[in-house]
């Protein structure tokens, strides 16, 4: 299963996001689908995010924040 994020940008397992509400980051762990959306579980938060507000970062940009 893959997932979408608001700019048309795939996100699958192993992708690199932020979430635009808070600023966490982290790598997905999972996807799933409900009647309200497509969900990403971030590895950091162990929380489940609505792909619509979850921005893909590149690795470095994701090393920088993980190295904090």
């Amino acid at each position: 299963m893959e997932a979408t994020n608001n700019r048309n940008k795939e996100i699958l397992v192993g992708s690199h996001v932020r979430y635009s509400g808070t600023g966490s980051a982290g790598e997905v762990l999972e996807i799933r689908s409900d009647d309200k959306g497509l969900w990403a579980k971030v590895d950091t938060t162990q929380l489940w995010y609505n792909s619509r507000y979850l921005e893909l970062m590149d690795k470095d940009e994701y090393m920088k924040i993980k190295s904090r």
